[in-house]
């Protein structure tokens, strides 16, 4: 029986003890597992953007549930401007992880990078049939490239600045310019798109090569260390490139021409025309002699306009239609029914407003005029762009131009939901307007109606006490401090009035920007701070030149100084000014050896009315008003606290050269960089 009872207890304790390393393997493995991963990113199709019903999509967003997903750990999106502002979350701690984004030594300081899953490449792109060897014969050549990018690397180029892919690629195959110097990926999802890709090759090497990864916050080591070996152990290059032909394709394969079908059964078709005698042979004379008038490009341009995904139509010398593709036939039924009989580009476009298909309020007359001088004008060599509204509701981008020497083109694209989306931003923008003229209208009534009555009683608070004065009155302790209560209080609220009021008139206004050198104006604005003589500044000498509004600018540095200032929990101390420059940007940093600020007030204190204590005076406004005037520089600002003691205010600010340096594309962000 006790053998019994022994057994069952030792069987007991082992069932114990393995409920209990159970219970502890789960608890572990729940701390392992942690929370949510927090993720910024911004609107940069395809590599990351809001859908329309709200979630986030894109390349760099696939990336990231995959490698977050084997972590078993949930993903929780945040929306942000731009790349800045992603480094800018990362570093504060507010996100675990951005999205894609070059990697560079600057961003290295502020937060870790993963292992590059990637690269951003760009390059030139030029016409297949282009006899070229490498980018060296491009010097002193007409390279197409967005608006606001930035070309180098081909000594003597000429830029040529384009608003969109489009506008690009079909000002590369009208041969207006040499070559397009764009971001690999973007250009030739726009190629495939286009269904032209077949037409255009990149040249090697490329003009820059930026590898990318995901950034991490420097307090999630765990994190950093997990996704590191998730890319280096599971993640495979067929994953990668599975994911990057969902967001950019893959390169169209078109049928061979004619002539090439023509020369690969050329043996059985000389014996097939024997057979069938001298009527064949001459078709077959005919079919050749029309192949050999043809140049390689221009069979090359008939081919890719048959894949492309607009209304096209190719005309000869004469105007007389040769050529449209299905995507004229499916945009303009009507039209095309046209083109078969025979038409010339003359006919067509008045057919168009005679059946209702283009909408017009021109009477026949004025139809003839218009269209003989877009004819005129075509054969003069120009480029003829309108605007045309269809019967069937839609708008649609028409351009009528020559190609080539004896051939000319008629290309219909629909932007019927762009066209829409501009007059949505019209209306929204006159709307704002009319709103910010009322509230600027309310301001400048609120403050005459507040300001008038404060200066009446603050004259009538220093006429009472020169009253008491005069008359040899002493008044009790506790009255006059209620008389110095009510000064300070007026004082006060006028200005927060006037705080209120330069907070409400800030307003971008490029017209006043200017480019100068800010040590001098930080110079006398140290001196409007207030500054006591126990407290000393440091500042940096060279700052790079600036391009912004130099009074709001004085106004800006006094704000931050003269808060370091405040905020001093000391009667002495040390306020550094130093700065740096990166791309188009000039970052200067306040750095005093205050208290600091804890780590959950660094965004809020950016917020109007937030203060950190009462004890000091002031209205909250004031680095409301920095934030505000920052942005709308085209800057930002953040707050950091790396020591135990200080803090360091950074402003990012456009350079005096910010307008002809900007971002490449080669980075995720931008607008148009980062």
């Amino acid at each position: 029986m006790r053998r019994l009872v022994s057994e069952a207890s030792q069987f007991m304790a082992i069932m114990l003890c393995t409920f209990l390393i159970f219970i502890a393997s789960k608890a572990l493995a729940q701390t392992e597992q942690g929370g949510p991963v927090r993720m910024a990113y911004m609107e940069y199709k395809p590599y990351s953007f809001t859908d329309t019903d709200g979630s986030p999509k894109g390349l760099a967003i696939d990336l990231a549930k995959r490698l977050v997903g084997a972590l078993d750990r949930e993903l929780e999106f945040v929306a942000v401007e731009n790349p800045a502002a992603m480094v800018s979350m990362v570093a504060a701690g507010d996100v675990d992880l951005t999205g894609l984004l070059a990697l560079t030594p600057a961003r290295a300081e502020r937060a870790f990078a993963t292992l590059p899953l990637g690269s951003f490449r760009r390059n030139l792109f030029v016409r297949k049939a282009q006899e070229t060897g490498s980018l060296s014969d491009f010097s002193g050549a007409r390279i197409g490239l967005l608006q606001g990018a930035v070309l180098n690397g081909i000594p003597d180029a000429q830029p040529m600045p384009y608003n969109t892919d489009e506008e690009l690629i079909i000002a590369l195959l009208k041969e207006e310019i040499d070559a397009i110097a764009s971001a690999e990926d973007g250009l030739s999802a726009s190629l495939r798109a286009m269904g032209i890709d077949v037409l255009v090759k990149t040249i090697e090497p490329p003009l820059t090569i930026l590898p990318f990864g995901f950034y991490v916050a420097k307090d999630q080591t765990d994190l950093l260390h997990a996704l590191n070996m998730e890319i280096a152990t599971n993640f495979t290059k067929k994953e990668y490139q599975a994911f990057h032909e969902i967001w950019f394709g893959t390169p169209t394969r078109l049928p061979e021409h004619d002539l090439i079908f023509w020369g690969s059964i050329a043996g059985p078709i000389l014996l097939v025309l024997a057979v069938v005698g001298l009527i064949g042979w001459q078709v077959h004379r005919m079919r050749s002699d029309i192949f050999q008038k043809e140049s390689e490009h221009q069979r090359l341009f008939v081919d890719a306009l048959d894949a492309v995904k607009a209304a096209i139509v190719i005309y000869d010398k004469n105007l007389e239609a040769l050529h449209w593709n299905a995507g004229f036939s499916n945009s303009f039924p009507g039209l095309a029914d046209v083109l078969i009989k025979g038409v010339t580009l003359r006919e067509m476009i008045v057919k168009s407003y005679e059946n209702g298909t283009v909408k017009t309020e021109m009477n026949q007359s004025d139809v003839d005029v218009f269209t003989n001088n877009i004819v005129e004008s075509v054969l003069a060599g120009k480029t003829m762009n309108r605007i045309v509204h269809t019967k069937d509701g839609r708008v649609v981008e028409a351009t009528d131009f020559p190609v080539g020497q004896d051939h000319y083109a008629s290309v219909r694209v629909d932007v019927t939901k762009m066209h829409k989306q501009a007059e949505t931003i019209q209306a929204q923008k006159s709307e704002l307007m009319a709103v910010n003229e009322k509230l600027g209208t309310f301001t400048s009534i609120a403050a005459h109606d507040l300001k008038s009555p404060l200066l009446q009683q603050m004259s009538l608070v220093e006429f009472i006490q020169e009253d008491i004065e005069e008359a040899g009155l002493e008044l009790p302790e506790d009255v006059s401090g209620y008389f110095t209560m009510l000064s300070a209080a007026s004082d006060k609220m006028l200005r927060l009035i006037n705080d209120l009021l330069e907070h409400a008139h800030t307003t971008s206004d490029e017209s006043r920007s200017e480019s100068f050198s800010p040590n001098d104006r930080i110079s006398e604005a140290l001196l409007l701070a207030g500054l006591p003589p126990s407290f000393k500044v440091e500042l940096e000498e060279g700052i790079p030149a600036v391009c912004v509004d130099p009074i709001a600018f004085d106004t800006v540095m006094r704000n931050l100084v003269s808060n370091a200032i405040k905020h001093h929990d000391r009667d002495e101390g040390l306020i550094k000014i130093s700065s740096s420059k990166s791309m188009n940007m000039v970052s200067i940093r306040i750095e005093d050896d205050g208290p600091g600020i804890p780590e959950e007030y660094r965004t809020s204190i950016f917020e109007p009315f937030k203060r950190l204590s009462t004890q000091v005076d002031g209205s909250g406004l004031g680095l409301s008003f920095v934030d505000k005037t920052v942005a709308e520089w085209g800057g930002s600002i953040y707050v950091e606290c790396p020591n135990a003691r200080g803090s360091i205010f950074v402003i990012a600010i456009p350079a005096e050269d910010a307008q002809e340096q900007t971002d490449s594309g080669d980075d995720v962000q931008q607008s148009k960089a980062s």
